[in-house]
């Protein structure tokens, strides 16, 4: 009998969640919902399903608290999040948490179906064998899935039969009884995030948040706020307004008549 691939939507909007209900269903895969954020984290955090399908404004817990909290209980279910946000920090924050794909609304159905089938094919061949590391010696490291540190890590180890007779052993891992290889869960965001720093768009956006920067620095040195700092999502933003702000008062100024002083007499 063939095993269907269990899918949890969680989506508050209800149009949205029986279209893509229906959709997946006709599609081959077993569906189960959840309208808000609380419930869709007792259900996500069984570990019972093969991907999970996250809206991000949700009622009673965002997606992102949603997200963060089933990695830490160390579930590792594919998260395709949804949002009507397109920004990129958005993007970035939810990689982050533990997202391992991102689709901003509105969005085509086929281009869904594309994304899940790829995080089907990618948990596949992790569960083959492919979630692996090999130590100096070629000796293979596994995991057991299980998290730890806060549920944010897992622990690759190689076996004490290969490590004990390997020559190797006094230099790679001298006071342990095998080696050992701590991985982030989040270093598959990590790595999407150093695909986008070598895209152009990355590039362009880089060097033009360096001009904003640069102006901004100008400006604090002749006003002398040293100790100004800007941090946060929308730090760029403040600069730009701060800076466009100071500029435009500056040529204000030089609009201002000088007073003629009057000869002595």
């Amino acid at each position: 009998m063939t095993i269907l691939p269990r899918v949890l939507i969680v989506e508050d909007e209800a149009g949205l969640r029986l279209t893509l209900t229906d959709r997946l269903t006709s599609e081959g895969y077993a569906v189960e919902t959840a309208e808000d954020g609380e419930a869709g984290l007792e259900r996500a955090a069984t570990g019972a399903y093969d991907l999970i399908v996250l809206d991000v404004m949700l009622p009673r817990m965002n997606g992102f608290d949603v997200c963060r909290e089933v990695r830490r209980r160390g579930v590792t279910t594919p998260v395709l999040m949804l949002t009507a946000r397109g920004q990129v920090v958005d993007k970035v924050v939810g990689l982050k948490l533990g997202a391992d794909d991102y689709l901003t609304k509105p969005f085509e159905t086929m281009e869904l179906m594309a994304r899940l089938e790829a995080l089907l094919r990618r948990r596949a061949g992790a569960q083959v064998g492919t979630d692996t590391y090999r130590c100096p010696g070629g000796k293979q490291l596994k995991t057991t899935g299980t998290a730890v540190n806060d549920g944010t890590t897992l622990l690759y180890r190689a076996s004490k039969h290969d490590c004990q007779p390997c020559a190797l052993k006094p230099r790679c891992c001298p006071k342990e009884p095998a080696r050992k290889v701590p991985r982030s869960i989040y270093e598959g965001a990590r790595d999407l995030a150093r695909v986008i720093a070598t895209t152009d768009a990355y590039a362009v956006s880089r060097r033009q948040r360096k001009k904003v920067e640069m102006l901004f620095a100008h400006l604090k040195r002749i006003l002398r706020l040293d100790r100004l700092r800007l941090r946060g999502p929308t730090g760029a933003r403040d600069e730009f307004l701060l800076a466009a702000t100071a500029q435009n008062l500056r040529k204000l100024a030089k609009l201002i008549p000088v007073p003629m002083l009057a000869p002595a007499t």
